[in-house]
This record gives C-alpha cells, sequence and structure tokens, in this order.
C-alpha cells in the first residue's frame, strides 16, 4: 500500500504550523486531527431549467479545503516544475504545449484526446504513457475560480457567458466532482490573474483501459485510516454523545473533542487544537475616497470561520428559537416584530434605540430603560469569542442583539451607534448570506440599495469583527435575504452610557486569551 511518506516528512518540517509540541509524539493521532480540521461543503445549490425541468446542476459537487498545508504545496509545487523541465527537453511521452490563451499540460496513465474535428473525446487506448509519478498521489490547487453552468459557451478565446455559479478554489483544496456537478454541468476556468497549477485526478473505466495497462499496486485496497470517525469528519455529533448535553458540555465537548479524547488529550490541548484550527482573514482591502482622500474602508475588518460546528450551531439556534417563542408570549422585556421588510430583533444587557425615537428620544442606548440580562447561552459564547482569540480580552461584550430574519427581511446601511466600544462583533447562523460595505451606502428603496463597494459572504458558524474604518468609516447593510437567518451581535457600551441599573456580569469578568500567540504564518497559510 502507498505511504504518504511525503506527508509525513512535510509535517515534520511544519511542525503543522500551529499544533503544539505534544502533537509530536502522536503521529498516527495527529493525522486523525488533520482529516479532522479539513473543512468540507457539500451543499452547493444552483437551479437551472435543463430539458424542461428545474434542476440542481451542482448537485454531486464538493470542496474540501485545507487539505494540504503551505509546505506540501510548495514541494508538490516544484515537483511540477521538475516535470515542466524534463517536459521542454522531451523526456515525458505526452505533452501538450499552450495555444493561444491554452494550458500546457502533461499526462500520466493513461492518454485521452479532446474532441476535435467531429471525432469525439476518448482515451486512446493504443498509446503507451509515464506512469504516476509518486508524488502525484495526491492533490493541489493553487487560487482561481471555475464557472459552471449548463448553458456556457465560449464567446471568445478567455471570455465566456452562460456561467451560473462561480466558486473560489483556495490553494489546498480539492474540488470533487460527481452527479449533475459532473454530467450536467459544464465548467470552465477563465483567464487566471497569475500562474496557477492543478492537477485532475480520474478513474479509468474497465473496458476503456489501455492495453498495456496495470494497476499501480500503491493504489490498491486503499482505505480510509479514519472511517470509523465519518460523523467526526462531518462535524456531527452522535445521538450517544449529545443525550442529556448542556450547550456549555457542548461547546467544550462536541464531536470533534470527542474524537481527540480517544486518543487521551487534555481538555486543554482539544480546545488548543480547535482554536488553532479557526480560519481568520484579516486583510480586507477596499479603496474609496473619503474626505478628498483615498481610505481603506475595510481596514480592520475580520472574518473568524469554523468557529463553531454544525452541533453546536442546531443548539444555538434552538435556544434562539424558544427566546423568539418567550417574545411572542410577552416574557421578554425588549423584542421588537418586524415593519415591512425589517427583522425581528430581541436585545439583551441595554436597551437602545437605533434612530431617533418618535417620542424625541436619541439613537443610542436608553439608559433608564430596563431590559433582560444577557442568557446563559450568550456568556458561552462571549467566552469562546475572547478565549480564541477573535475578540481582544478589552472589549469584553456586555450586551447583544438576536436578529431573525424571514425570507426577504433586511438591514438597512447604518454606522453603529458609537455608544458602543469598537471591536463589536455578529455571529452568524442557519444560512449564509452577504453583507454589503461601503462609505457611500444608501437606499433606494426598502431591501434595494445602491453604492455597496464591497460584498463579504457570512459561512454559518462564522464572526465577522468590526473595528477601525471598516466600523466607522464603511456603513454595512443585509440585503434581502433569500431564506431564514439568525444573528447575534455582541457589543461593550461605553462605561459612560451604561444604563443606570447595570451591573457586570460576574460570569464575564476577566476573560482572558488562550496562553499562547497565534503565529503570523497560521493565518496566512489559512487563506
Amino acid at each position: 500500500m502507498y505511504k504518504d511518506t511525503f506527508l509525513r516528512q512535510s509535517e515534520h518540517e511544519s511542525g503543522r504550523e500551529a499544533f503544539d509540541a505534544s502533537l509530536e509524539k502522536h503521529k498516527e493521532e495527529r493525522k486523525h486531527i488533520r482529516a479532522l480540521s479539513v473543512t468540507r461543503k457539500k451543499n452547493f445549490v444552483c437551479l437551472e431549467k435543463v430539458n424542461g425541468n428545474t434542476v440542481n446542476i451542482l448537485e454531486g459537487l464538493e470542496l474540501h479545503t485545507r487539505v494540504f498545508n503551505a509546505t506540501e504545496q510548495k514541494k508538490i509545487v516544484d515537483q511540477v516544475c521538475e516535470l515542466q523541465e524534463k517536459a521542454q527537453k522531451g523526456e515525458l511521452k505526452h505533452v501538450f504545449t499552450a495555444r493561444g490563451k491554452g494550458r500546457s499540460a502533461i499526462t500520466f496513465g493513461c492518454c485521452h484526446r479532446n474532441s476535435k474535428f467531429g471525432d469525439p473525446a476518448r482515451i486512446l487506448r493504443d498509446e503507451t504513457m509515464d506512469p504516476l509519478p509518486s508524488i502525484f498521489k495526491m492533490i493541489i490547487t493553487s487560487q482561481c475560480n471555475i464557472l459552471f453552468g449548463s448553458n456556457l459557451k465560449v464567446d471568445e478565446t478567455g471570455e465566456y457567458s452562460g456561467g451560473s455559479y462561480s466558486l473560489p478554489l483556495s490553494t489546498g483544496s480539492v474540488l470533487v466532482l460527481n452527479g449533475n456537478g459532473a454530467d450536467l454541468a459544464k465548467h470552465c476556468v477563465p483567464e487566471v490573474p497569475k500562474k496557477r497549477i492543478s492537477i485532475t485526478f480520474r478513474k479509468l473505466n474497465e473496458s476503456k483501459r489501455p492495453v498495456w495497462f496495470k494497476p499501480d499496486p500503491d493504489l490498491i485496497e486503499l482505505a480510509s485510516v479514519f472511517s470509523d470517525h465519518i460523523s467526526s469528519l462531518e462535524h456531527e455529533v452522535s445521538p450517544d454523545f449529545v443525550v442529556d448535553m448542556t450547550l456549555e458540555d457542548e461547546l467544550d465537548e462536541e464531536a470533534f473533542d470527542s474524537s481527540l479524547e480517544k486518543h487521551k488529550f487534555s481538555k486543554e490541548q482539544r480546545e488548543h487544537i480547535r482554536a488553532m484550527n479557526v480560519k481568520r482573514k484579516r486583510d480586507f482591502v477596499y479603496l474609496e475616497k473619503v474626505n478628498g482622500e483615498i481610505v481603506n474602508i475595510l481596514e480592520g475588518l475580520e472574518l473568524h470561520t469554523d468557529v463553531f460546528n454544525a452541533a453546536e450551531q442546531k443548539r444555538i439556534v434552538d435556544k434562539v428559537c424558544e427566546l423568539q417563542e418567550m417574545a411572542r408570549q410577552g416574557e421578554l422585556k425588549r423584542a421588537f416584530t418586524p415593519q415591512g421588510k425589517g427583522r425581528s430583533a430581541i436585545q439583551f444587557g441595554c436597551c437602545f434605540n437605533y434612530r431617533t425615537s418618535k417620542s424625541g428620544n436619541p439613537a443610542g442606548i436608553l439608559r433608564h430603560e430596563t431590559v433582560d440580562p444577557l442568557p446563559h447561552f450568550c456568556k458561552l459564547i462571549i467566552t469562546r469569542l475572547v478565549k480564541w482569540h477573535v475578540l481582544p480580552p478589552t472589549c469584553v461584550p456586555d450586551c447583544c442583539v438576536v436578529n431573525i430574519y424571514d425570507e426577504g427581511d433586511c438591514i438597512p446601511p447604518h454606522v453603529d451607534n458609537h455608544d458602543f466600544l469598537r471591536p463589536f462583533c455578529t455571529v452568524s447562523f442557519l444560512n449564509e448570506c452577504n453583507i454589503l460595505l461601503g462609505s457611500n451606502l444608501k437606499v433606494e428603496e426598502t431591501g434595494e440599495y445602491s453604492g455597496g463597494s464591497y460584498s463579504l459572504p457570512l459561512p454559518v458558524g462564522s464572526v465577522l469583527v468590526l473595528n477601525g474604518n471598516g466600523a466607522n468609516v464603511a456603513k454595512h447593510c443585509v440585503p434581502e435575504v433569500p431564506t431564514k437567518r439568525i444573528s447575534i451581535t455582541f457589543r461593550k457600551m461605553n462605561e459612560s452610557k451604561r444604563p443606570v441599573w447595570f451591573t457586570p456580569e460576574p460570569d464575564l469578568q476577566g476573560i482572558q486569551p488562550l496562553p499562547y500567540e497565534l503565529k503570523p504564518s497560521v493565518i496566512d497559510n489559512v487563506y
């Protein structure tokens, strides 16, 4: 069986980036942990009419990211460059050089021809080929977008129309095509802005194999090392594991931790591992002219993804639904029902006006109005955000607003009131949506906005942190959402604006980040 010595060597050289020294003692456990840290998206949807039927053309498509780290990617790219050099010297059997805006290609394992002059695309069974290089029993792609659509067509070389769905392929990711995603949707790669390498892997139909073909012994009887942890790989929790669990238990002991617990990692080590596997993007840039000066309006914006797994998200959504029912029964002090295309909102920790009220109260915190305290699960979320280096310990939130969007609901452009300190954050649940940011955002009609310079997708389980220009210069809004969505916005009040009755929550005092620094290399390599 093929031995992944390359992966182990790369792991040794990079130290798996942020994993602590204790993991170095457990090679099998490290492999397990790395497999569990892969992010997997399998629910792609794009509906098109095909042969008179409405079909999800992306059914069967999967995107697996963070499969190869930066060190492994570099080694694979070096190997590809060596192969390119061999091809230029005529040492390889089946090489295509680029014509026009095409790409160069080297084929291994079989020779196949694309359709030409009416001949169908097919495998050339009598053509001999170089075997798979040992390093190519794996895959890498470099950053670009791939377009999908059942009606894709070429307008001119490098320019395509009819593409219904554009999917970014991050470095070190694996795109799996199956079902409609492979058979109904055409796909193409538009002109790439810079050099890119990709490797496409396929299995030959046995009846179409070359006459000289012999199976590679290294690739026979491969099996998943973690076949008994499939549910963990999907970030699901087994029924036995969730029985009688509180939200606090789940936030600390969910499926990822359960698999690690079998390998005798301490609770602190398990939390360390999960925190280090959060993806963090902090280099947002969009330049606009503000008061006569060119400014990066997104400076200070951060997006942290994979902060909450699927089981945690479900438990939190269930808690929010309970709060929504309490609001309907009149059991909460500060709950708003939507008017027009607004969204439902429930305030905790302080009561505030979004804008000047009809009675003349200004926008901001209403110091003499009482409101319900933070729910326990919200305090658990705040604790995680601080401990996992999402929010700084100098700005621990002491209030929140729970937003519940039904289909078609929205939030108009605004800058958050300065009764609240920066940074603040919003956590997304239930369904992904886009947030628009721009210094010139304005309302054309309810749910329709113009002047939005930057559209940012907010994945479920992610945390958007707003600070600097991203909080103070750029307005932000949520256009009409296509389906139900929940978000919770956490803020810290300016002490001078706190309600007169306010008492700090004992559970939120003295929270400190986990005792390590997030290394820049970790942040740089995850996007």
